[in-house]
């Protein structure tokens, strides 16, 4: 890295930093939770209260969590959508298949709706994702 200040150059090194060890700081982890915290959902949800929004993390008591949730504004006791991301939790299922698809598929018969954010995505354009989540809650907030 010291030979170059090429901007794709450090983008790269830290995409595939995250990819090795799911973290974009390697810093010394404090606790349990902050281990199981992810970086792309701390700044998203940060994000999303900026813009008037009240999220809630790791929702659920088993396997199938949701990363975050996002409070329906009209009704604190629900959600309007909740997000996906491949992080700490999506890591930890044990194959593609439970992944991509057992998940998500448990999480929408329990009444989820939900949107992925894939960290290439967030690392590329973290404004596009945002818009687009939020786009998301608009229209799902016009549809109740």
């Amino acid at each position: 890295m010291s030979r170059t200040r090429a901007r794709g150059i450090q983008d790269l090194r830290a995409y595939l930093q995250y990819a090795e060890h799911g973290t974009l700081d390697r810093g010394p982890s404090r606790d349990a939770f902050s281990a199981a915290r992810h970086p792309i959902e701390d700044n998203l949800v940060s994000a999303l209260e900026e813009r008037g929004w009240s999220c809630r993390r790791h929702i659920g008591a088993s396997d199938h969590r949701v990363d975050v949730g996002v409070v329906d504004p009209r009704n604190p006791a629900r959600f309007i959508l909740g997000i996906e991301s491949d992080g700490t939790s999506y890591r930890s299922l044990p194959s593609a298949r439970d992944r991509d698809r057992l998940h998500q598929r448990v999480l929408t018969d329990l009444g989820w709706e939900l949107e992925r954010v894939w960290s290439i995505d967030w690392l590329t354009n973290p404004g596009r994702e945002v818009e687009r989540i939020e786009r998301r809650l608009r229209e799902r907030e016009s549809l109740d």
